[in-house]
């Protein structure tokens, strides 16, 4: 399931709007056999690796083949494959075949043009025997399975807190819901799922030696930690975290489960959450064998840009934006901005109703939606 499936904002959403901003909502992801890009293929590898490795045969399907198939050829192996399934065909059953003939689905262009029967001749024990065996798992080639483990392996042995998991209470795979209020009157619904969160109320005697390990302080009530994949020099990580906005994915799940604990307390006449302190960890798994896996940690000064934006002071430095007056901004009046922003572009695009109203191709949709 993709974000625009997602019946509530969530981290996938905010990181696309902030790239792509309102297209984001209207862009069809392709259908293609291989769903993912090899870069979030790895890392949904690594992260059931961490925490869910019983169901990982049930999730991926490590294919011997030299190579992965076309999209053009494995749409076309999809088809046949679903026909097969509803109407209960052998893959070299005649009729099938026949169907298949009179329909003129083909494999390739040109002189190369092949068939479906011809295909099924030349290809169908290797690439039909692995289509039912990946059938609602995603595939990975035998390099990209193995470069994978052996970095799983590295953050194993040399990441002490990975050691200390078996002795802990820990929530795999957190799911999460919250109500993000915009203003008195708007409340936007979002969501998230957690690699893993550790509570201090259930961890209480380890508590000091897992923020020990982490190397963070010790007086947090919760600790999300997010496994990563990195190539490349760990010394340059920093800059992965701003490219991909794992800043604002992190303060993101920062606030939600600050949400979900939230304790609020009456002063007077108005309620007031006391504080939940959360922090928030990378465990990276660093794909380059020359280099160390190690733990990323989040300053609350990086969480906080990147949930309320930020201005420039210097070139080097940056004033993080008033959390008291932040709805009052739109997007182009942060240097940095925050998932906060994010979430008024997507208030401003429901309320409006573009889609339906005046149809995508209105310049006012990418140059006032910032502005409401």
């Amino acid at each position: 399931m993709n974000y625009q499936e997602i019946d509530a904002a969530n981290q996938s959403l905010i990181k696309a709007l902030y790239y792509k901003g309102l297209s984001a909502l209207r862009e069809k992801e392709p259908e293609l056999f291989y769903q993912e890009k090899e870069h979030f293929l790895l890392g949904n590898m690594f992260d059931t690796i961490m925490t869910d490795p019983l169901n990982f045969r049930k999730k991926f399907y490590v294919s011997d083949l030299d190579s992965k198939p076309s999209p053009t050829l494995m749409s076309i192996i999809n088809k046949a494959f679903a026909l097969r399934k509803d109407n209960m065909f052998h893959y070299n059953d005649p009729k099938f075949l026949q169907y298949m003939d009179e329909e003129g689905w083909h494999v390739g262009k040109g002189e190369k043009r092949l068939t479906y029967k011809a295909w099924l001749e030349s290809n169908v024990r290797e690439d039909w025997n692995a289509l039912v065996e990946s059938e609602g798992k995603e595939t990975v080639t035998i390099e990209e399975y193995e470069k994978v483990m052996n970095a799983s392996q590295k953050v194993m042995e040399s990441i002490p807190f990975v050691t200390m998991i078996p002795e802990l209470n820990v929530h795999n795979q957190f799911s999460l819901e919250a109500t993000y209020t915009l203003d008195k009157d708007t409340k936007i619904p979002i969501k998230g799922l957690l690699d893993q969160v550790i509570l201090r109320e259930e961890n209480e005697s380890k508590w000091d030696e897992v923020c020990e390990s982490l190397q963070i302080e010790n007086n947090h009530d919760a600790i999300i930690i997010d496994y990563k994949t990195f190539s490349g020099l760990s010394m340059k990580y920093k800059y992965s975290i701003r490219k991909f906005r794992y800043d604002v994915q992190a303060s993101f799940y920062q606030f939600l489960l600050e949400e979900k604990y939230a304790n609020y307390i009456q002063i007077g006449n108005m309620p007031v959450k006391e504080l939940y302190k959360v922090a928030v960890v990378n465990v990276v798994a660093n794909l380059n064998i020359d280099e160390p896996s190690f733990v990323w940690k989040y300053t609350q000064d990086d969480l906080d840009i990147a949930e309320f934006g930020a201005w420039h002071t210097t070139p080097h430095e940056y004033h993080v934006a008033d959390p008291y007056h932040i709805n009052d901004l739109d997007i182009d009046e942060v240097d940095i901005p925050g998932f906060r922003q994010m979430l008024q572009r997507y208030h401003w695009y429901k309320m409006n109703n573009f889609e339906t109203e005046y149809g995508f191709e209105n310049n006012i949709l990418n140059n006032n939606a910032w502005n409401y």
